[in-house]
């Protein structure tokens, strides 16, 4: 006696063959492409977005104010080897007993003391309308080291 199947073997056998061939040729179809672009030369010419080749600015922009901190230097006399550093950076020295910096929010003040055999101590005397820490007479009293003084928040 013989089964008759009507070809319902062989097409689900058929299905699982095409849908395992297209997804190892997609598969590969994938590889290749990301391979391409990785070579400069096809990402320039595949690149349609025009921004993504945009000039870098040339300075930090902020989309919002910046505030004003003034800081007086208690001592009798003034040290330019006493710094003010903003994030990390240089901003200002004590050339003159008050110097006003500008700041962003989020920005941290610190007093380099480092180079400075004797204690020193700084204040913040002012500020702009816009900072919204509670600083005035905030002071930060260092010896040969960096200290923090303040994290600035804006309005």
């Amino acid at each position: 006696m013989r089964i008759i199947y009507f070809g319902r073997k062989n097409s689900e056998a058929d299905i699982e063959e095409i849908v395992f061939t297209s997804i190892i040729a997609l598969f590969i179809l994938m590889a290749i492409v990301q391979y391409l672009l990785t070579l400069p030369s096809i990402r320039e010419t595949l690149c349609l977005d025009p921004f993504v080749h945009a000039d870098r600015m040339p300075k930090e922009v902020f989309a919002y104010d910046s505030g004003r901190i003034g800081l007086v230097l208690k001592s009798r006399w003034v040290d330019s080897n006493v710094k003010v550093l903003v994030n990390g950076k240089e901003k200002v020295d004590f050339s003159k007993n008050k110097v006003e910096i500008e700041v962003n929010d989020g920005d941290v003040v610190e007093i380099d003391g480092s180079s400075v055999p004797y204690p020193v101590e700084v204040f913040i005397d002012s500020k702009s309308e816009n900072v919204l820490n509670d600083c005035i007479n905030l002071s930060v009293e260092t010896s040969s080291d960096i200290k923090a003084l303040l994290r600035v928040r804006l309005r």
